[in-house]
């Protein structure tokens, strides 16, 4: 596929947007990205994106990040690549880089703990691993609080969750 803007080179950044169920698709070769990130235009018309990566160094700036040289070992991209391009190289950076990650994520979200809808493939329910984490934490609380009834129904339902699997 070729690129969108340029028409010349294989596109290699795909990016879909949908708002108000209008799905936008933009396809660009490196070269296009390139100038889409630095902020000569943005990704998609009309979108905010190109301003993403100096909203993480004013984050960063305000004690949101460390500001470290520390580089992911497998891609080499650096903490401070991500907070001037807003990109990671590789799957790895997020490990790697998760001091710098974290707190940005926590700033711009309240937090790094996805509370978000959950997969229709579960049914609405939460899933098998977020429930039982929720009870220890009730179980946990209810210890603390001296009230041992409730935390033997706890303990209970944590029994059974730990035997379904």
């Amino acid at each position: 596929m070729l690129c969108d803007d340029c028409k010349k080179n294989e596109a290699v950044y795909h990016s879909i947007k949908i708002i108000n169920g209008i799905k936008t698709e933009r396809h660009l070769c490196a070269g296009c990205q390139g100038k889409a990130q630095a902020g000569q235009k943005p990704l998609l018309p009309g979108s905010a994106f190109s301003g993403f990566p100096g909203m993480l160094s004013d984050l960063a700036q305000r004690g949101g990040a460390p500001r470290g040289d520390k580089a992911c070992t497998v891609c080499g991209t650096s903490g401070r690549q991500f907070l001037e391009s807003g990109f990671l190289g590789c799957d790895r950076c997020y490990t790697e880089l998760a001091e710098v990650l974290l707190p940005v994520i926590q700033r711009m979200q309240n937090g790094a703990r996805h509370k978000g809808k959950t997969p229709r493939l579960y049914g609405g329910k939460p899933r098998p691993g977020e429930e039982l984490e929720r009870l220890k934490r009730e179980l946990e609380k209810a210890v603390a609080a001296e009230n041992f009834e409730e935390a033997m129904v706890l303990r209970d339902r944590i029994r059974v969750l730990r035997h379904e699997k």
